[in-house]
Formats: structure tokens, sequence, C-alpha cells
């Protein structure tokens, strides 16, 4: 009895012993666990404030104007890259690595070091190339003699600015394929920093198509013909509105010439649309495919076809390149660019109040016989006022708004010209219906019938 007694004590000490062992290891794990988990914390929090400060100080080249100050450029890149090195440095140290190894929370390291490592890239490297080309088109004399364009600035940036844009897209997908984090405070630092890149690669990508187009689009490469189409959408059509008249806008060597416009009236010259078309619009609502309906079809590449053959079969029939299409936002755009526009009655057209006279007031003031004549006179006077002066910054101005108004069918550029395409068609200037097979959208297009002029009142 006395020996199993012995042995059982035995066992019961070594037992005793093992989780004495046991229990102290785990308290220093825990010990251990507190402080990697305090010093994770605070370096996460520098991390923060050093990217806030980041931040902080590129809010100061937000603008076209500030971006093209060397000086305060320079010293906000400088400031900014700082904090931006000192961020990806701490997420990328030994506990951070450590940890991204992690189950559960390693995800969400690894998101924030990826976070870090493309804003780092985008203070270093792509920001001081964007500001370069920047100022090497501020410092350049764009405006000519007798309201010619200077285009070759535009030409020797071309190249620069494409790569500026490779970039910065490289960067958004390198943030867009991080994995994705599940701490609250981590996916949404995530979701606004996709959100705001994704802007940027907008805006630079909208410049970038505008800096390809525009020497060619402006005859760079020979002159060029360009059919000029005024809609109102004042009378709703899927691709815009209703076509109010046309004219022509030709370009040579950065010379820029608005023809007269002719009212649709000169243009109700045959039907444009095929059959397939008229099986759609034939009921309830018949449309008869002169220019006035041609935009019901909200496919710009048909659209084009239809207003040039319109042309063709008119008293003003020759040869064209391509077409643009503006409305009345697009119009008061150009007016808040370059400047208000005084009417012969005394009326001030601001970049406020021009889309509503010409969708609205227009119609209730002015008589219907001088209407038309007022609506070519506006169109063709500030369309004149957008290429004379011309400097980075109204051009800048213009180049980051032409993606919104596109988006939105207030204005359309079309060439058919293959060459040219890429920047036109490619750069999504000439919206269409869905067509992708891999990633199919469904399509609602609003067409009026009435010549009501209710489009104003209509959201």
């Amino acid at each position: 009895m006395s020996q199993h007694a012995s042995a059982h004590a035995a066992r019961s000490h070594k037992l005793r012993n093992t989780l004495f062992v046991i229990a102290a290891l785990l308290i220093l794990l825990v010990i251990a666990g507190g402080v990697v988990g305090l010093n994770f914390y605070k370096q996460a929090k520098e991390v923060k404030a050093h990217e806030e400060q980041a931040v902080s100080s590129l809010s100061a080249i937000t603008d076209v104007n500030t971006l093209k100050d060397a000086q305060a450029s320079d010293a906000a890149i400088k400031q900014a890259r700082t904090h931006t090195a000192a961020a990806r440095d701490i997420a990328n140290g030994t506990l951070w690595n450590m940890l991204s190894k992690m189950p559960v929370v390693g995800g969400d390291v690894t998101n924030v070091q990826g976070m870090t490592q493309v804003v780092d890239d985008l203070v270093q490297q792509t920001l001081p190339s964007l500001t370069d080309v920047v100022q090497q088109l501020a410092n350049a004399q764009i405006s000519g003699e007798n309201g010619q364009l200077n285009l070759q600035p535009i030409v020797d940036a071309q190249d620069d600015f494409s790569s500026v844009s490779k970039q910065v897209k490289s960067l958004n997908s390198k943030l867009s394929n991080l994995p994705e984090p599940r701490i609250g405070m981590v996916k949404k630092a995530y979701s606004q920093s996709r959100s705001q890149f994704t802007k940027v690669t907008d805006m630079v990508e909208q410049v970038n198509n505008a800096l390809q187009m525009l020497p060619s689009f402006l005859g760079q490469n020979g002159a060029r013909t360009y059919l000029l189409v005024a809609q109102t959408t004042s009378e709703q059509r899927s691709g815009g509105g209703l076509v109010g008249s046309m004219g022509t806008l030709q370009t040579d060597h950065g010379q820029i010439q608005v023809g007269e416009f002719h009212h649709n009236g000169d243009f109700i010259n045959g039907s444009n649309g095929n059959a397939s078309e008229h099986a759609v619009f034939k009921e309830p609502l018949g449309f008869s495919f002169d220019i006035r309906d041609t935009f019901a079809v909200p496919d710009i590449a048909r659209n084009a076809e239809m207003m040039n053959e319109a042309w063709q079969r008119s008293q003003y029939a020759c040869d064209v390149d391509g077409i643009v299409s503006i409305d009345p936002v697009f119009i008061q755009k150009m007016v808040e660019i370059n400047g208000n526009v005084t009417l012969e009655d005394g009326t001030v057209l601001t970049g406020k109040n021009t889309a509503e006279y010409m969708l609205n007031t227009i119609y209730k003031e002015v008589p219907v016989s001088l209407q038309d004549t007022y609506f070519e006179y506006i169109a063709s006077t500030i369309m004149n006022n957008a290429f004379s002066n011309m400097d980075i910054t109204k051009m800048m101005k213009a180049a980051q708004s032409i993606g919104e108004l596109t988006r939105n069918r207030h204005f359309y550029a079309y060439t058919f010209h293959d060459d040219e395409a890429k920047y036109f068609q490619g750069a999504g200037l000439a919206k269409g219906t869905p067509d992708s097979e891999t990633d199919p959208e469904v399509g609602i297009y609003l067409n009026e019938q009435n010549p009501s002029k209710l489009g104003w009142y209509i959201d």
C-alpha cells in the first residue's frame, strides 16, 4: 500500500509541476501578447497619423493652378513623401510581417501594408512625374496669333502624360487586388481609399485622353471638318435630346472656326432609321427619324452615321471627319470656364443660368420666330469662345469636365478615322448601348415624343 501511495504521489507531483509550467507559459504568452498588442496598437496609430498628414499636405495641390506652381507642388510632395515613407516602413516592419501570417487578422495587416505601399509609390514616383508634365504645359505658349492654338506643346507632352496615366492605373489595380479586410475600421479605410483612388485614376485618364485626342481633333495632322450637332433636352431622347440645328466645326493646325448653324427644318430630307429601328419606334410613339429623332437611338456610332447621311443629302453637303454633339448643359460648362456671354437684349448668361435659359426661359420670353436664332447664336458664340485665348488652366478644366459631361450624355465626340478612334470612342466620348457579353447590363432609355418642352421640369 505504501509503494502504491508513493507512486501516486510522484505522479501527482509531476502533473502539478507540468500544470505549473503550462500556467507559467500561458501567463508569459498573455504578457507577451499584451506587449505585442500594445506595440501594434501604437504603431497602427502612427501609421494612421502619417497617412492623414500626407493627405493634408497633398490637399494643397488638388487644383490645376497650384499643381502648375512648381515651388508649391514640390514642397507639398516633399512633405507628403516624408509621411508616406514613414507609414510604409512601420507597416512593413518585423511585427507587422509576423502578424500578417496569423489567421483572421493576417489579411487585414496585409491590406494595410499594401495601402501604405501604394500611397508611397504614388507620392514618390507618380505625382512628381505628373507635376513635371503639367508645369511643362503651363510654361508653354498655347495661344497663338489670330486665335490659332499652338498644338506642339500638347504633342510633346503626350508620351509623358500617357506614362503617368499607366502608373496611376497600375497602382489602382494593386490597391483593388489587396485582400478584403474584416475589421470594420480597416474595411472602412480600404473602401474610402479605393473610392478616392478610382476618382484620381479616372481624372488622370480623362486628361490623358483629352491630351491624346486634342491635336488630331484640332487639325495637327491635317484639316478636319466635324458636324456640330446642337441638341435640346427640353424634348428628351435616349441619347440626349431633340436635334434643333446642325453646323460645322472646322479645324486646321490649331485654327478653329465654327460655321453657321442651320435649323433642323433644312435636314428633314428623308428618313434615316433602318427597318429594325422603325420597328422599335413605330408605336405607340411614332418617330419619323429625320434628324430631330436621331438620338432616340442611344448609340452614338449609329447616330453619327445617320447625321452624316442627312448632311450629305442637304445643300450643305461636304466630306466630314466625325461629329461633335453638344447640349445646353455642355454650353453652360463652357461659359463657366470661359466667361459670361451677354445677349443683344442685355441678358447675361453665366455658368449657372445658361442651361435654364436655353431649356426653359427662352420658350417663355423669346418669340417663337426668334427662338432658333437665339439658340444658334448662343451655341456658336460660346463654342468660338471656348477655343479662343486658350491657356493651360482653361484646357485642363475643360479636359476634366469632359468625362462627367459624356457620362451624363451632354457631350459626344465621334471620329470616322479608325486610327483616332481609340481616344474618341475608346475613351468613352461616344456612348453606346451595352455590348459586353461577359459583363452584361440592362439599359433603360427614355424618349419623349411631344413638343411640350417639359424636359426642364423632369428630373
